[in-house]
């Protein structure tokens, strides 16, 4: 799709696994383009896919938003982990 009718609904689902970060099951699987800061990973594109201004890759874990890196965050055979191409704003809670 022409990147202005990028499907708001782009989401990428997997599971946990003992002892892998949400990044490293992401990466066995997709194309990952991210930057590394003192505080972790943040997911720049998934399989060519860019953040925008206005849109971003945020992930999930069992339909909850972690607070911390996506590096950091140790999966469990448990967990679904969904990475959603988001609209950001202020009021999304």
């Amino acid at each position: 799709a022409p990147l202005g009718q990028l499907d708001s609904t782009l989401v990428v689902r997997y599971y946990g696994a003992a002892g892998k970060t949400v990044l490293e099951l992401l990466e066995t699987n997709h194309e990952v383009e991210k930057k590394t800061s003192s505080v972790g990973s943040f997911v720049e594109a998934i399989d060519g896919i860019k953040n925008r201004s206005d849109r971003f890759w945020l992930y999930y874990v069992n339909g909850q938003k972690p607070d911390m890196a996506c590096d950091r965050w140790a999966t469990t055979a448990a967990n679904t982990i969904e990475w959603r191409f988001e609209k950001y704003s202020e009021e999304a809670k």
